[in-house]
């Protein structure tokens, strides 16, 4: 077989990363993808001919560690070749997953040409990953590795009978009994009936005599008989270990499902697909079967154009948490009546996930105001006094051939453009809009390395005082100075670093920067310009900062009035008591405290009173009329008076104009920042800038 048609799994939860790694690996012809570990190995276990698969590390249901070890335990995938993704290169990491049984490893943000290597080597070089050995197989490890609580046991299977090599203590502790308890109780044969409900027994033993028979692995969701009587429930997933002739030893995954009990049955989920391809709550098709029915519904029609669809429940943990698990469940089977009610006979639906709905019908069926109405009811039925909102990424099957979880990707895509949006409750993709996430994930991907290699660059934008029309300080401000891309505008990954808390450390780095700076000026002798830095609001909060600004200025010589600090509007909506608190220890510590931005979000005259600030900067864009709002130059002037007598200094940034520099010099705003006077510019630019234009002291 050619190499590059040889079968390729792609098990990882994130979307864009999927989209990455598919692009990366464009040669290959029969890629395949799993969204989580249950999602893998249930296609593992239907394509043991897959030639390699490449695992993420962290997923959810399933991580990794706990897919790689089921892969080892069975005889059709112990060889199959892993290459272990992970967003970091530890090294216990790397060591847990090479005693498992990985291949290799690649670490985020991937280099394409690299990993391309890496998969071809791992294709076309047999390299075995060692079956593991019942003698030495790391019990402990893995029930280290698991964040789930699962156990795994060991079974000799033979004539019927099956008998307990070895259970964990994890196994002891979902059986509710102790570890000693559990391990006096597997010496009998009597543990299986005494531990599994009377009604799942029967079936359990079927499948174990079936496993025994065809070597086939299976999983089960099953009631399991606590010691103290409550009945819990879990899924097993077994496959024969050891298929000697004279002895069957079948190794045995159990993962506990989170708060199901013989009262609440309902919530009895199956963490693996089940049999029938059913999900056990809605009795919707689970995806694995959307998925098929789907793919064969778009061959059999190749004239007719479809619709593919992706409804979420918005913020449903909160109903579950307001009214309870019963209810949840409820709105669950409503909204699964409600899709195939909808669909009706034209098309396919299934669960996706959790709280998402999917379904895929031709495109002249599809009305889209028939089915938002289908779904803004269902809180008046249920009597619910909770407004329930389901946003909707809706994808135009324009590429009918590529593979249906990719089709689901593209309606995810659009469905995150507007989720949150309380307005617009649904979104058609385009491929703007992969092309903005590719580009999104392209810039997560870089981050690390970027902040390695020094690419984020400090630039200085000066600020005047308008009396003197003198530099009186400068703000730092970043730029990525990207290798392929060049310079990179802020606005592209600082919201992107704030969501993904990277911001942090892109603080700290700037905050070396212009300590560097001022150091390097104080040591050539050059007048000192005070520099300000901008505080995200996770550093904000963090109880040690003022010590740590204090400990970097230090180490640099230089004094606090020196590095002044921006901190934005917004960082008081958020929590106003913790800024109170902040801003008193940055100030009690020495340094000057600016609030940024004021006036483009949704100022507060309480907020000047709360916080003790010494500059207020006053956005211009809040007052972009102006030239023609008498309005407007009102409150500015009324912003800057009462800036005046609370003993603030107040600095007008975004400046561009003539007329707004001739109207703030009647105003008694004290300084300016804006590209009237200057641009943010590179520091030796900034500095050829002080030498014409010297500091006003």
């Amino acid at each position: 077989m050619d190499v590059k048609s040889q079968k390729i799994l792609i098990a990882e939860d994130d979307a864009p990363s999927r989209i990455m790694l598919r692009g990366i690996l464009h040669d290959y012809s029969n890629i395949f993808e799993a969204t989580d570990g249950v999602e893998a190995m249930s296609f593992l276990a239907r394509n043991p001919d897959t030639a390699l698969v490449l695992l993420d590390y962290l997923m959810p249901r399933m991580d990794g560690l706990e897919v790689l070890t089921r892969m080892r335990m069975s005889p059709y995938l112990a060889h199959t070749p892993v290459l272990l993704l992970s967003g970091a290169a530890h090294v216990d990491l790397r060591t847990r997953a090479l005693k498992l049984g990985a291949t290799d490893f690649a670490t985020k943000p991937y280099h394409g040409p690299l990993l391309r290597q890496r998969v071809a080597n791992l294709l076309r070089i047999p390299m075995p990953a060692p079956a593991i050995d019942p003698e030495s197989f790391d019990y402990e490890m893995f029930e280290r590795s698991t964040e789930d609580g699962s156990g795994i046991a060991a079974l000799e299977l033979s004539d019927g009978h099956f008998k307990f090599l070895y259970a964990s203590n994890s196994c002891a502790k979902i059986c509710g009994y102790t570890v000693a308890e559990f391990a006096e109780l597997s010496k009998e044969d009597s543990i299986l009936p005494r531990v599994i409900h009377p009604d799942d027994y029967s079936s359990l033993r079927q499948s174990l005599e079936g496993l025994a028979a065809d070597r086939k692995p299976f999983c089960e969701t099953l009631r399991i008989q606590r010691k103290d009587g409550s009945i819990h429930h879990a899924t097993v997933y077994a496959d024969i270990f050891d298929g000697a002739v004279e002895q069957l030893i079948c190794h045995a995954v159990v993962v506990p499902i989170p708060d199901s009990t013989d009262k609440d049955v309902s919530r009895t989920k199956p963490l693996f697909p089940g049999k029938d391809g059913t999900d056990a709550l809605t009795g919707l098709p689970d995806r694995i079967s959307f998925f098929r029915d789907t793919r064969k519904m778009l061959d059999e029609n190749r004239q007719e154009k479809f619709v593919l669809i992706i409804s979420d429940i918005d913020r449903f943990k909160v109903v579950n948490d307001l009214f309870g698990t019963r209810v949840g469940d409820n709105i669950l089977m409503q909204f699964a009546a409600r899709v195939k009610s909808y669909v009706n006979g034209r098309g396919t639906f299934g669960r996706y996930e959790s709280d998402k709905f999917c379904c895929c019908m031709p495109e002249r069926d599809f009305d889209l105001n028939t089915y938002l109405k289908n779904q803004t009811d269902i809180s008046s039925t249920l009597d619910l006094r909770y407004n329930l909102t389901v946003h909707n990424g809706i994808y135009p099957v324009t590429e009918p051939d590529i593979e249906i979880s990719q089709m689901c990707d593209r309606a995810k895509i659009a469905l995150s453009s507007v989720k949150g949006n309380y307005i617009q409750r649904y979104a058609f993709y385009d491929e703007s809009m992969r092309q903005a996430m590719l580009a999104e994930q392209q810039i997560l991907n870089d981050m690390h390395a970027a902040l390695e290699n020094g690419d984020f660059v400090m630039f200085l934008q000066p600020v005047y005082s308008l009396h003197f029309d003198k530099i009186v300080a400068a703000e730092a401000l970043i730029r990525w100075n990207h290798p392929q891309h060049g310079l990179v505008s802020p606005g592209q990954f600082i919201p992107l670093f704030e969501k993904n808390r990277f911001i942090t450390n892109l603080d700290h780095y700037m905050w070396e920067k212009a300590a560097a700076y001022l150091a390097e000026r104080e040591k050539n002798g050059l007048t000192p310009v005070p520099i300000s830095v901008n505080v995200s609001r996770m550093n904000l909060f963090n109880t040690n900062l003022p010590q740590d600004l204090l400990n970097l200025l230090k180490r640099y010589r230089v004094k606090p009035t020196l590095f002044r600090l921006e901190i934005t509007e917004s960082a008081y909506m958020d929590n106003p008591e913790q800024l109170i608190q902040a801003t008193t220890a940055l100030r009690d510590a020495g340094f000057t405290v600016l609030i940024d931005d004021f006036g483009s979000g949704y100022s507060s005259l309480k907020m000047l009173k709360d916080i003790p600030l010494d500059i207020l900067k006053i956005d211009m864009k809040f007052l972009d009329n102006l030239e023609s709002s008498s309005r407007a130059a009102v409150i500015l002037l009324g912003v800057i008076s009462i800036a005046q007598h609370l003993g603030m200094a107040t600095i007008a940034e975004g400046v561009e104009t003539k007329f707004q520099l001739d109207f703030l010099r009647t105003t008694g705003c004290d300084n300016i920042q804006g590209f009237y006077f200057s641009k943010p510019l590179p520091v030796k630019k900034f500095e050829r800038l002080l030498m014409e234009s010297p500091i006003l002291i």
